[in-house]
């Protein structure tokens, strides 16, 4: 099996393909990048565990023949001629796609044809929705457009930010990805077309996306500080200063913040934070709870 991944959760999509009797021949994944204040080399996770467990691995910058030919001879000699693809930043074109002769399959964290696109954790909390869930699709070349042979629900609750419902789709879909895997074997998958007439689409946020400004209220601020919990965050700007808002909850309509930190420094409760730093408490939105 061939698997297009850049994202931590490698590790536990790797063990779900040993448990269904398979082994990851290859990985492709994305170089390193810079990363942090210091803008050090930073390696991605998948790749990490990749080199931990002795899994062969690329990290091509761009999808060239080349790179299409080295994953060729690589399903060529794979017992398993399967792809799967969760969390990679690249397109991949048809002609990568051809080489799987349809078999290549991804994991989209949205019941599709709902939040089509790069985002859709993070928009379906935005929105404020009460479900979620993650489809398995096979590939083609459209965005996220495949036949669906796999999706379930999840509910989501105000307690849900982008980590927790992250954790829940992976946890989910690694308990029934063996069986998927062998009905693909068995040739006994049943694809669903999507309803385009239902397809949304969600959009690559930017890091303002992520500020809490006075026009917003307690809810659609809530909301930001539970969708953006990795990146970029849910902030204020307050006195100039950029202020992060890890955690909060809504009570008697007002949000009250129960993690804080100041981009210079370090996370700490509101409780906390309210010693020596009153005149940034007087110039915080009015829904906030002082």
């Amino acid at each position: 099996m061939i698997v297009f991944s850049s994202d931590p959760a490698f590790g536990e999509i790797h063990r779900a393909v040993l448990d269904s009797d398979r082994k990851v021949d290859l990985l492709v994944s994305e170089s390193a990048k810079n990363a942090g204040r210091g803008r050090k080399i930073k390696q991605n996770p998948a790749v990490t565990f990749a080199l931990s467990k002795k899994i062969k691995h690329i990290t091509p910058s761009e999808i060239s023949p080349e790179v299409i030919q080295e994953i060729k001879d690589t399903v060529s000699k794979s017992k398993d001629k399967l792809g799967l693809v969760f969390a990679y930043g690249k397109i991949i074109p048809q002609e990568l796609i051809d080489v799987f002769k349809g078999q290549i399959f991804n994991l989209h964290p949205s019941l599709l044809p709902k939040y089509r696109g790069a985002t859709p954790i993070q928009s379906a909390l935005l929105d404020g929705a009460k479900e979620t869930g993650f489809s398995i699709i096979k590939l083609n070349a459209r965005l996220d457009a495949g036949d669906i042979i796999y999706q379930e629900k999840i509910h989501l609750d105000a307690k849900d930010n982008y980590q927790s419902v992250k954790g829940k789709i992976i946890n989910k879909f690694c308990k029934v990805l063996p069986g998927e895997l062998k009905k693909i074997e068995n040739d006994t998958v049943k694809f669903t077309k999507q309803d385009e007439a239902e397809a949304t689409y969600t959009r690559k946020f930017i890091k303002s996306d992520g500020e809490i400004k006075k026009s917003d209220t307690p809810e659609t601020a809530f909301l930001k500080i539970r969708a953006f919990s990795v990146w970029p965050k849910a902030y204020m700007i307050i006195a100039e200063a950029r202020v992060i808002i890890h955690r909060a909850h809504i009570e008697n309509g007002k949000l009250v913040i129960d993690e804080i930190q100041k981009e210079s420094g370090k996370k700490m409760t509101f409780a906390e934070f309210k010693h020596g730093n009153q005149t940034l408490l007087t110039q915080m939105p009015d829904f906030v709870r002082i």
